[in-house]
């Protein structure tokens, strides 16, 4: 015999708030117009703003009540007279709901500039409730405009968006403004384990947890996740039930992901990625959940104890724990960036798998950084006269770059430059000084950065050698090559020139980086040859595509006479 279910009530519905007491996580609202109605101050129009789920439309609707009640005005409404059931069914003609998105032209409001002459049935106020106002036209709010500078003084506005910033000043500024929170999941944790007990439902604390964690602080999202969870396990609400519905938040794969791209597994990356797309997966939504992941792993790195992982399961808060295990912040920074960034250039991409891929693979790189800064403590150790591996001996009182200073004795000068350079220790050292002091003004710089080597001298130009030709656009993008050649010169103490280079592969860096084009000073280039040189340029590519033009002439620099080389 099948069940009759033409009675039955979704939770979200049947769970609505009927007062302004069980309205969860917005006590500073409810307050504020329970102290409005007592004292007869109930304003003409009101603005409600917040993320979708979080009690806009009910607080309205209980506003209305407490206005209508056959004993209001009240904060208490009894929500059984004729005035609060109808209001409740959606069925008042005191109450209009009007939905903004469907009803948003100028002919909708200038029928409700009609209605709002009439007085109410009940002889007490006439409330109108916009939903989602913020997607009416320009001409139907500047209709709207007349009505709220002069309302009838039985009419009240209840005006509710998740875009407050769509809603023009002109509306606003005539509205009582209340700012909706998200709901803290410890919160919407309680609410449901109250229902599942009065519903008769069987559910662990965990699999609650994890619902008020998916919901982001929407009531309604986890009131509907809950329900779909017990039409599924039949009314019970376990872990198992729940990682089907949750998707890739909080999931094993992504959780596997993670792992792989810290510990530089390519073959790993691309197997469980290639598995997560074959299952349907989307890649923004893998993008998202990724960001998400990684941003808990930060957190943990950073403090354990955070409040921003409390409504995770201690399942959860264990594994994010052992993840971290050795890993830097830095580290964790520099993998945040970079998914983060990828969101909008996934959103925009035709073939998206293959570009997330691309990245993922790319961030798989980022873990060399530790290795690197293990490897400036060695050098460090080196220069204060200590052995590389002797970590109990301590590095010199001077600077980094003090005691790579370069000694007395004459040495060849360099080509081009007319100085001598530092020994390669100090411009190793002083080059990850470099990096560091980069990381919080350029933080996508001094990741590529981390990714190189220090730049090599030849023929008067230091090399620097990047993996990619993605990673020399970002080196040349705005202002980056210009601030980079400023610190170097600073710590070469010349003019030091330099130039990027994309590494073809191993062994590359040891090659001589002297290009092809490269004016030779035994023999005196045309203007056409000097043209061509500079079109071929780095810097000067980057110009053209970037802002236009072409080059129209080339003027060398005066020679310096008291060092006899050319000017830089």
């Amino acid at each position: 015999m099948t069940p009759d279910t033409s009675g039955y009530i979704v939770i979200a519905r049947k769970w609505r708030p009927a007062t302004f007491d069980e309205v969860i996580g917005q006590e500073h609202v409810s307050r504020t117009l329970k102290n409005a109605i007592t004292s007869g101050r109930v304003a003409h129009a009101y603005l409600f703003t917040g993320p979708r789920g979080v009690g806009k439309t009910t607080v309205a609707r209980v506003l209305a009540k407490s206005l209508n009640c056959v004993d209001g005005p009240t904060t208490n409404p009894c929500g059984k007279c004729p005035a609060c059931v109808e209001i409740a069914q959606g069925t008042s003609m005191d109450v209009m709901e009007i939905d903004g998105a469907s009803n948003r032209g100028i002919d909708e409001i200038r029928n409700l500039r009609e209605s709002v002459r009439y007085a109410s049935v009940g002889g007490k106020k006439k409330v109108y409730i916009i939903d989602e106002v913020h997607m009416l036209t320009q001409e139907a709010f500047n209709a709207l405009l007349k009505t709220l500078e002069e309302p009838p003084s039985h009419v009240v506005f209840v005006f509710a968006t998740t875009q407050p910033l769509k809603v023009p000043r002109t509306i606003v500024s005539r509205c009582q403004r209340f700012d909706f929170r998200r709901i803290p999941a410890d919160q919407i944790s309680a609410r449901l384990k109250q229902i599942c007990e009065t519903e008769g439902f069987t559910c662990e604390p965990n699999a609650l947890a994890m619902i008020s964690q998916r919901s982001e602080g929407s009531m309604r999202d986890a009131q509907s996740m809950l329900e779909q969870v017990l039409a599924f396990s039949g009314g019970s609400a376990t872990e198992v039930d729940i990682r089907p519905i949750m998707g890739l938040r909080g999931s094993e794969t992504v959780s596997s992901i993670a792992k792989a791209i810290m510990s530089g597994d390519e073959a790993g990356v691309l197997n469980l990625t290639g598995e997560a797309f074959d299952g349907g997966v989307d890649p923004l939504d893998l993008v998202v959940s990724l960001t998400e992941w990684i941003r808990y792993l930060l957190i943990a790195s950073i403090d354990a104890q955070s409040r921003e992982l409390q409504s995770l399961t201690d399942e959860t808060r264990q594994e994010l724990a052992g993840e971290v295990e050795g890993v830097t912040t830095e580290h964790l920074l520099s993998l945040l960036s970079m998914i983060a960034d990828a969101e909008d250039s996934v959103k925009r991409a035709g073939h998206q798998r293959y570009l997330l891929e691309a990245v993922l693979l790319r961030m798989t790189h980022v873990r060399s950084i530790a290795k690197i800064s293990t490897l400036v403590d060695m050098l460090k150790k080196m220069e204060s006269g200590g052995p590389p591996g002797d970590k109990g001996i301590k590095a010199a009182k001077t600077p980094p770059r003090e005691a790579a200073a370069p000694k007395k004795t004459p040495k060849k000068k360099t080509a081009g430059t007319g100085q001598v350079p530092p020994p390669v220790a100090g411009v190793v050292t002083g080059w990850q000084d470099i990096v560091e002091g980069l990381r919080e003004t350029k933080t996508a710089l001094a990741s590529i950065l981390d990714l190189c080597e220090p730049p090599k001298l030849s023929e008067g130009v230091y090399w620097l050698h990047v993996p990619s030709s993605f990673h020399e656009s970002m080196v040349l993008k705005g202002q980056n090559l210009r601030i980079l050649t400023q610190e170097f010169q600073k710590l070469t103490n010349t003019t030091a020139v330099i130039r990027t280079r994309v590494r073809d592969g191993a062994g590359e860096a040891d090659a001589d980086p002297v290009r092809a084009d490269t004016v030779r000073p035994k023999e005196e280039p045309t203007t056409e040859d000097l043209v061509a040189l500079v079109n071929k340029d780095p810097v000067v590519k980057s110009l053209i595509e970037n802002l236009g033009g072409k080059v129209v002439g080339i003027r060398q620099q005066k020679k310096d006479s008291s060092q006899g080389e050319p000017a830089s």
